[in-house]
């Protein structure tokens, strides 16, 4: 564990909030995905400053649940997708062998997001990104 490390993701998190591009488009679908599965449970959104208190500390009890905490799980959604863009790519520029992202090979997830549709600006990728659709369906 490096806490500097999770320290400076969180920064870049809220600069990649800052910037309004795809990242902060994905955030805000991540965001909504969670406020809709917590209506669905019926369970409260609130500010945390409405959240009740027990030894004068605030909680969560189990109907409610503080906007903050969605998002923080929303920001780290944002996070960890530009983290595997960073990795996929940075691995297509040493040259170095291609493989599916954590998210697919371990956690079994269905949808690659391609790391050259989260770019902002027109930005032509190299022709070794073909490379890594083929590592990725070879399976």
């Amino acid at each position: 564990f490096n806490s500097q490390l999770r320290s400076m993701c969180w920064r870049l998190g809220s600069s990649l909030l800052r910037a309004k591009g795809k990242f902060y488009d994905y955030y805000l679908k991540e965001k909504d995905k969670y406020y809709q599965k917590y209506e669905n449970q019926g369970v409260r959104i609130v500010p945390a400053t409405s959240l009740p208190k027990k030894e004068g500390k605030r909680y969560e009890p189990q109907d409610m649940i503080a906007a903050g905490h969605i998002h923080n799980q929303a920001l780290r959604k944002t996070i960890k997708l530009f983290l595997a863009c960073l990795w996929l790519v940075w691995r297509e520029a040493e040259g170095l062998p291609l493989t599916n992202p954590y998210a697919i090979d371990i956690l079994k997830h269905q949808s690659l997001i391609d790391p050259w549709e989260m770019t902002d600006r027109l930005a032509k990728p190299p022709e070794k990104s073909r490379e890594m659709e083929r590592a990725i369906h070879e399976e």
